[in-house]
């Protein structure tokens, strides 16, 4: 999404980079703060609320993207970013800290590093294959506009597939996660 929105807001909506990150910077910011308050949730009410609240809202917030994705406007964008982002706060650590929590305490070290370096692997490819999915679209296209709205809807898609995986994982593992009082 770091790669594909602003690259939409710009050579789609025709808006400047300063726009396009003024427009991200809302929801990167919520999910900051989702992150922070996310941790909280969890050691009080336990994994799985928060984990299912979290995939919850970036699958919504990620397929409204690919279903608007023909007409995106700018606030459009802004919107379902931020459902996007508060679900990425809200799961992102609390998803690595269950994960670990499922290790003995001598391999939480070997954990963490594969989280990390699986993190770092995961962000280069998906960037990698959402650019060469857009480019595709561009080269298929009249215009460079058309062909990031083509590009971008087939990566929203793509990313959807995936997340929906990734939601239908969650709510399997966490199926039997106690709940705290």
């Amino acid at each position: 999404m770091s790669f594909l929105l602003p690259n939409y807001i710009q050579l789609v909506n025709h808006s400047t980079a300063l726009v396009a990150g003024l427009l991200v910077l809302p929801g990167a910011a919520l999910g900051a703060i989702a992150g922070q308050l996310s941790g909280r949730w969890l050691d009080s009410a336990g994994a799985k609320l928060p984990l299912h609240t979290s995939t919850t809202l970036i699958v919504i917030g990620t397929i409204g993207m690919w279903l608007q994705g023909h007409q995106l406007s700018n606030i459009a964008i802004l919107g379902w970013y931020i459902l996007f982002m508060l679900g990425m706060g809200t799961g992102y650590g609390n998803l690595m800290t269950y994960g670990l929590n499922q290790l003995s305490g001598q391999m939480h070290t070997d954990g963490n590093a594969i989280f990390n370096t699986l993190q770092q692997f995961g962000a280069a490819l998906g960037t990698s294959v959402a650019a060469a999915i857009v480019a595709a679209g561009q080269k298929a296209a009249a215009t460079q506009a058309a062909g990031t709205v083509t590009g971008s809807v087939n990566s929203f898609a793509v990313v959807a597939g995936l997340l929906v995986i990734e939601f239908v994982l969650v709510w399997w593992f966490t199926r039997r996660a106690p709940a705290k009082n």
